[in-house]
């Protein structure tokens, strides 16, 4: 009995290996990227069966685990590292700071729970509400109140990826059309920051993935035009540890959850759990993120605050 569960053991543990190491090479090939998100997964397998291994005295299951818990850890902590957020600019002291909420909601299109949503929006007050899959019937459906949110962008389409912003103060929106499906990422410029909603395709096919490399390329490129602190948030069909993010990589963009291990979907099967819906932020010297409840929807949505300086920067 020992034998064979030793037996399955090294085999579970060859199997999460060859997962790591194809991670390694996503930049060649973009279904490896599909194995990355789940480096988390990996390095808790990887830990959970150094004991068993040592109890079964199995060297190739204690030395299985020692490579996978080594690779993961490196691989992960080169991605904390390089998102890890570092103020860029101090406010002075004599600088006033104002502070901003936006909540970030993945809706799912078939998801019909408005009451769930609109309670969330209550109960946390945010000042701008970002939806995706937002079509016809969320607009109509939500009915976040015209007092509350008076500035609006709408965006609604059937294919999953509509969008909308909400606000309580006034912004200029413009929409850039990405990619073959003409994909949406919404340009906000408020008085005090630019907010960037994303919502990519995710890279299931070599066709996506090229959708999806130009999309974050769009980001970046918008994100550094700029002259204003950048926030960015949305659903962006990739983990911290996704070779998709790359392109955020080296540009002064911060993640406000730079652990990784964050649970925003999906949400009723917890297995495969990673955080796609992020907030990256630019310029921005103070912010965080938190993970909120359920809304019926296969995502959690999130709040992100920020802290600005008081002063406007025009373009």
């Amino acid at each position: 009995m020992r034998r064979l569960l030793s037996q399955t053991i090294v085999l579970s543990l060859w199997v999460v290996l060859f997962c790591t190491l194809v991670g390694f090479a996503a930049s060649q090939w973009w279904f490896f990227d599909l194995f990355t998100p789940f480096r988390p997964q990996a390095l808790i397998w990887a830990v959970l069966m150094l004991p068993l291994g040592w109890w079964l005295k199995s060297k190739p299951a204690l030395t299985l685990s020692a490579i996978i818990m080594i690779l993961n850890l490196m691989a992960m902590g080169g991605r904390i590292a390089t998102f890890y957020p570092t103020p860029s600019q101090e406010a002075r002291a004599d600088q006033a700071l104002v502070s901003r909420t936006v909540l970030f909601a993945n809706v799912n299109q078939n998801n019909t729970d408005y009451d769930g949503l609109r309670q969330v929006v209550e109960a946390e007050a945010p000042h701008v509400v970002v939806l995706a899959e937002a079509d016809s019937n969320w607009i109509t459906g939500i009915k976040l109140a015209e007092a509350d949110f008076p500035y609006r962008h709408l965006e609604p389409r059937n294919d999953l990826f509509g969008m909308a912003i909400y606000a309580d103060q006034p912004f200029k929106a413009q929409t850039h059309y990405v990619g073959a499906l003409q994909l949406p990422l919404v340009y906000a410029e408020f008085e005090h920051y630019v907010l960037l909603a994303v919502h990519p395709i995710p890279p299931l096919n070599s066709k996506f993935a090229l959708d999806n490399q130009l999309y974050m390329q769009t980001l970046v490129a918008l994100t550094a035009q700029s002259q204003k602190p950048v926030l960015i948030t949305g659903d962006f069909n990739a983990s911290l540890w996704s070779h998709a993010l790359q392109p955020l990589a080296g540009n002064n963009i911060k993640s406000l959850s730079p652990s990784g291990w964050g649970y925003t979907w999906p949400t009723k099967f917890w297995p495969l759990a990673t955080q796609i819906d992020h907030a990256f932020i630019k310029n921005i010297p103070k912010g965080k993120t938190r993970i909120l409840g359920d809304i019926g929807s296969d995502h959690y949505p999130i709040l992100t605050h920020i802290e600005l300086s008081g002063r406007s920067v025009d373009k």
